[in-house]
């Protein structure tokens, strides 16, 4: 909870971080995801619950979700005052392997939107931007801010900032400018020796601008004004 902490000192309203940040993404060893996985009534959804309370901060972040023994690839949305007030559940099916065919890994249906004090606020998880289903879903919704989470890495397990702005970047930005509202895209970072996670959080406008942005690999809290302009 220290970038909770942080944030909240450098007077920060809201703090997000990526995709199953707490949990790690499936291993598709059910029992063993089981144990990785956290519940909305656990012991990590209330000490984050209280961080928020406690910091009088809101807190968005992805996990994997145990959900009556059911396992979703979830984003949690937690107020200030420590209320669980909404719950995305990733729709697409890229966060499982196409052999996968256990019955217990879910994926969402419903996309709606929830108003905060900031503005309306909309979810997509990784490979749901990619989806012309989910994004035209999305743009319906007409939110103020989407949010991005995302569990990004290379195959060559490297932070390859070359492929990232050349290739990739600019794709990400053309999908995400689709949906037609200010976007924060929130990749979780890891060591490259671990998950290769990338990081690189970004600021981006309505027109698809970037314009806040963190190299890969840098573990760092990208702080920015809202409302975004352009």
């Amino acid at each position: 909870m220290s970038q909770v902490k942080k944030a909240a000192a450098q007077g920060c309203d809201i703090v997000c971080f990526g995709e199953a940040v707490f949990s790690g993404m499936p291993s598709e060893d059910y029992k063993k995801d089981l144990r990785l996985s956290i519940s909305a009534d656990g012991p990590q959804a209330r000490a984050i619950s209280s961080a928020a309370a406690a910091n009088k901060i809101w807190i968005l972040f992805g996990a994997m979700e145990n959900r009556l023994g059911n396992l979703y690839d979830t984003a949690f949305l937690y107020s200030d005052k420590g209320r669980l007030v909404h719950r995305y559940d990733r729709v697409s099916h890229g966060w499982l392997s196409p052999r996968n065919k256990q019955k217990e890994y879910k994926t969402g249906k419903e996309i709606k939107s929830v108003s905060t004090p900031f503005g309306r606020f909309a979810f997509e998880i990784c490979g749901d931007i990619f989806d012309d289903g989910i994004r035209s879903r999305l743009r319906a919704l007409s939110p103020d801010y989407l949010f991005c989470l995302m569990w990004r890495s290379f195959a060559s397990g490297k932070y390859d900032q070359a492929c990232w702005d050349k290739v990739e970047k600019p794709e990400y930005l053309r999908q995400i400018r689709g949906v037609g509202s200010a976007a924060f895209f929130v990749n979780t970072l890891s060591r490259e020796k671990d998950e290769h996670t990338f990081g690189g959080p970004m600021v981006i406008s309505k027109s698809g601008k970037v314009l806040k942005e963190a190299k890969l690999g840098t573990p760092v809290l990208l702080v920015c004004d809202v409302p975004i302009p352009g």
